[in-house]
């Protein structure tokens, strides 16, 4: 993996920082200033990853559930709304625990 070369704005010290550091931040070795690295990083990615995961497979079950609630089907309304709990539930854990 090559590396990216950067230089502070403040003190315009150059050195290498590895690439997985794209789109994030790093401090300067020189004189300490945060300096930002320019370029898209990983999570949007990942967030539209999981966002849309959890619109076409955690949605669709809430909205069968209220199907079922509506029609008076109970064992499909409780079984489609334990799922769309269940994946709500796995959303909130990805979500938050990044």
């Amino acid at each position: 993996m090559p590396d990216l070369q950067i230089s502070c704005p403040q003190c315009d010290h150059v050195w290498i920082v590895a690439k997985a550091k794209k789109g994030g931040q790093v401090n300067c070795p020189a004189c300490g200033l945060l300096t930002e690295i320019k370029g898209a990083s990983d999570t949007k990615l990942f967030y539209g990853l999981v966002g849309g995961l959890f619109v076409f497979l955690g949605l669709p079950f809430g909205v069968i559930a209220g199907v079922g609630l509506v029609n008076g089907d109970m064992g499909m309304a409780v079984c489609s709304g334990t799922i769309f709990i269940v994946a709500c539930i796995v959303f909130l854990f990805l979500i938050l625990g990044s």
